[in-house]
């Protein structure tokens, strides 16, 4: 990894710790408890791009606490599924804003949201060279 890539990796890092140390300040001066604003921690990193064995970590959680907060909290589990989809929506726009000048982006796009579309066209292709055979 170049220094340049190095750096954008740690700026990226200290984004993220500023935007989950916003959150907590958000959630202390709202009054919430101890465990609330761990749970606001790891769902703000994780709708950061963080996975949740990842989210745990920065937090100083063990991952088996946030596995026991979803089953015992069904609104918890939501907001952590609604965070996942979040960070996959951000995602997506990336991607789609470069499709517009990327053919590659527009390439993993079609594959992706098409993909079972372009797959039934493919195999009735791949049929009909085989009976021209």
């Amino acid at each position: 990894m170049s220094k340049i890539d190095k750096l954008k990796k740690l700026k990226k890092q200290g984004e993220i710790l500023e935007v989950v140390q916003a959150k907590t300040e958000q959630a202390i001066s709202q009054g919430l408890s101890g465990v609330e604003l761990r749970k606001e921690q790891v769902l703000s990193l994780i709708a950061e791009g963080n996975r949740e064995g990842q989210a745990a970590i920065i937090v100083g959680l063990n991952i088996d606490t946030i596995s026991r907060w979803k089953r015992e909290d069904s609104k918890f589990a939501i907001e952590v599924e609604q965070a996942k989809l979040a960070w996959r929506s951000r995602l997506v726009r990336t991607v789609i804003i470069a499709a517009e000048t990327d053919w590659k982006a527009a390439k993993f796009l079609l594959e992706t949201q098409f993909r079972d579309e372009l797959d039934r066209k493919s195999t009735r292709l791949n049929s009909s060279h085989a009976n021209i055979s």
